[in-house]
């Protein structure tokens, strides 16, 4: 597995990121990404970036051409975007990336899960919209996982 988009608890939208995507891999989440916001409709989205591995340096340029494509729906739809990253050292290379290249909504990188669905849900509320319930169970899941699958 490379990226996965899971829709399952929409307007809760989870990005995962396990090992090193392929182009392929890296492809279809993008053409995922672009039809969730086609959609038109208010999100959230959790980046679990736990157990990554950095893309090629072609793949990298792809995504930073598509965040500038989509930058626009993102202001418009997305409620807020929380990354997951263990490590300081990630979560500081994070923060200098985007300082460099802000998103175009509010986000916050954190080390868990947990916290990452605490902002969230502030989030939610802060844009009039409930937190989905039924996604706790796989949220908990989620946060159990210990390494790669």
């Amino acid at each position: 597995m490379g990226y996965e988009l899971v829709t399952d608890h929409f307007p809760l939208v989870l990005s995962l990121l396990d090992g090193k995507p392929t182009l392929e891999e890296s492809n279809k989440f993008r053409e995922d990404m672009q039809k969730v916001l086609d959609d038109g409709k208010k999100l959230g989205q959790i980046v679990d970036l736990r157990y990554s591995v950095p893309e090629e340096p072609e793949q990298r340029k792809l995504f930073s051409k598509f965040n500038d494509k989509i930058k626009d729906q993102v202001k418009a739809l997305s409620v807020g975007c929380v990354f997951v990253a263990p490590s300081v050292l990630m979560r500081t290379i994070l923060n200098f990336v985007m300082f460099f290249s802000p998103l175009s909504c509010e986000y916050k990188i954190v080390r868990d899960i947990p916290e990452a669905v605490a902002w969230l849900e502030g989030q939610f509320r802060k844009a009039g919209l409930e937190f989905p319930e039924s996604a706790r169970p796989a949220l908990k899941e989620l946060a159990a996982k210990t390494g790669p699958q």
